[in-house]
């Protein structure tokens, strides 16, 4: 290719092209230095220097970190290959979707414990004993549902506990001590009912609190919110919906 050299001040500093480029177009021809190493071409701040290229005609933008990450790379044996195919990787593997189990626990509704038959309980007081109750290791408790076969339609409050609490006895003031509430991690509280005629259902849906419970499992103490008098054989039912952190887990 011929040319004539131009530059602001009648040196060369590139050439026009008189001929068409492969795509047809044309322009200003221009020369860089070739430079497989990332590196200034001028000794001081302020000076001029020309712009540089690696043999694949890349051109390096300068950042901070990266250079000083690359080198410490290949001082390891990682190519900028490899690295790529690594990054490649990791890009794969965040489009795969984390997946999680739905558990009922317990499998069944199951009925609180120690409720006294026909007793009336003032707003406060503990509703029966403590239960234990086996979960996941790991999860989020997503929802819990109420079975109210008395047909009270008065809230209930259910308190979960990491570890086994000493508490007041059944239909006694629950008054827990300092040890007691911080072992204490989700209080679920059912105040809203459905009417099905002769019991009512409360949901509460969307509690998002996620737990860590290394031995598999939880305590479960009830709650009374407001006057309850149970008839016999008429206990509340509870069950509790987790999405288990280990879609393999069984009972």
């Amino acid at each position: 290719m011929s040319g004539t050299a131009i530059s602001s001040n009648g040196g060369g500093g590139g050439k026009i092209g008189d001929k068409a480029f492969v795509k047809g177009s044309r322009g200003t021809l221009f020369y860089l230095v070739r430079s497989d190493v990332a590196q200034a071409l001028a000794d001081k701040d302020g000076e001029l220097m020309p712009m540089i290229a690696d043999s694949l005609g890349r051109i390096p933008v300068k950042d901070a970190q990266i250079p000083d990450i690359l080198e410490a790379l290949g001082a390891i044996g990682i190519t900028n290959e490899s690295l790529a195919t690594l990054i490649a990787g990791i890009t794969i593997s965040n489009s795969v979707k984390v997946q999680t189990k739905t558990v009922s626990c317990p499998e069944s509704p199951k009925i609180i414990e120690g409720v006294g038959a026909a007793a009336e309980y003032a707003d406060g007081d503990v509703m029966g004993k403590l239960m234990e109750l086996k979960v996941p290791k790991s999860g989020v408790i997503y929802s819990s549902t109420l079975w109210d076969l008395d047909d009270e339609g008065k809230q209930i409050d259910l308190m979960l506990f990491k570890g086994s609490i000493s508490h007041a006895a059944d239909n006694a003031a629950y008054a827990p001590t300092d040890a007691d509430t911080l072992k204490m991690f989700c209080n679920i509280s059912h105040f809203s009912f459905t009417d099905l005629g002769n019991s009512r259902i409360s949901e509460v849906m969307n509690i998002g609190k996620a737990y860590y419970a290394p031995r598999g499992k939880i305590y479960v103490l009830a709650r009374a919110r407001g006057t309850h008098n149970i008839a016999t054989d008429q206990e509340p039912r509870f069950q509790i919906d987790i999405l288990a952190d280990n879609p393999e887990w069984e009972r």
